[in-house]
């Protein structure tokens, strides 16, 4: 019997991340949106969002327990962060160099069951355009368009969804 190909091999399973790993999840976000937002949005739009600094909000979100992540042999393949006082997913990103991998639903399953253990009944997402079909996917429903005013100062085209637990 042959063995299955290298890239068949199991997802490592996501772990829970660290405050002083906030830089690191925020270097991914920044290298993920620069290569798969381009595809719904123009270059100025990318270039302001993707040179925005690391928010304060991050390391309080980590500490907090709604934060995950999934490496492997060191490297950083993705991570997901639930704002569980707002009950909002603030962050979803895969290196762009390991999409297709299944990562980003592992990573959903363990952010709707950080989610779950805290009591939060349902979970809302203002998903990026080229976003929403991985969300719907994930169980959420849209609930309507909107701009969400980023703190780079760009206004982000994105749509709303949310999803029962």
């Amino acid at each position: 019997m042959s063995s299955p190909p290298s890239h068949a091999h199991a997802l490592p399973p996501p772990r829970p991340a660290r405050s002083d790993e906030a830089a690191r999840l925020w270097a991914l976000r920044t290298q993920a949106v620069r290569a798969t937002c381009i595809s719904h949005y123009d270059a100025a739009t990318v270039a302001a969002w993707s040179a925005s600094p690391l928010p304060d909000s991050y390391a309080r979100m980590i500490a907090a327990g709604g934060a995950v992540l999934i490496e492997e042999d060191g490297e950083l393949l993705g991570y997901g962060i639930v704002d569980l006082d707002g009950a909002e997913v603030e962050a979803m990103f895969v290196d762009p160099a390991h999409g297709g991998r299944g990562l980003g639903a592992r990573l959903m399953a363990e952010i709707d069951a950080i989610a779950r253990t805290h009591g939060l009944p349902a979970l809302t997402v203002a998903s990026s355009l080229n976003a929403v079909a991985f969300y719907q996917a994930m169980g959420f429903r849209t609930i309507g368009e909107d701009a969400y005013a980023h703190p780079s100062g760009v206004s982000l085209a994105c749509v709303r969804m949310h999803k029962h637990l």
